[in-house]
């Protein structure tokens, strides 16, 4: 996994490429360090070019959420058109636990 977080007025996006597995969730925690640090009232977790998530992966995504409202904020996703990961986020009703935007 790779990411970049940046502010835009009140939304902090993170953008998230590769692979969101168990093996990443020390990066996740980072990039949720910056994402509180940065503030907003709004995160987004950009996960277009992202290729692969499992069920690990999942449990992070939630974790953010978790860690969004702690801070006063919303977490939103920007899921991918298509591919494994757009599947898995269906499969699991993520549109109905996150605002996709």
């Amino acid at each position: 996994m790779q990411y970049s977080v940046s502010k835009n007025g009140t939304t902090v996006t993170a953008n998230i490429t590769g692979e969101l597995a168990f093996s990443v969730q020390q990066d996740f925690r980072a990039m949720l360090q910056e994402m509180t640090t940065a503030g907003g009232s709004k995160w987004i977790l950009d996960l277009k070019a992202l290729t692969f998530i499992d069920s690990a992966g999942l449990g992070l995504l939630l974790r953010a959420k978790a860690g969004a409202e702690k801070s006063g904020a919303v977490a939103a996703l920007r899921p991918p058109a298509g591919g494994q990961v757009a599947d898995i986020l269906e499969i699991a009703h993520f549109s109905q636990m996150f605002e996709f935007v």
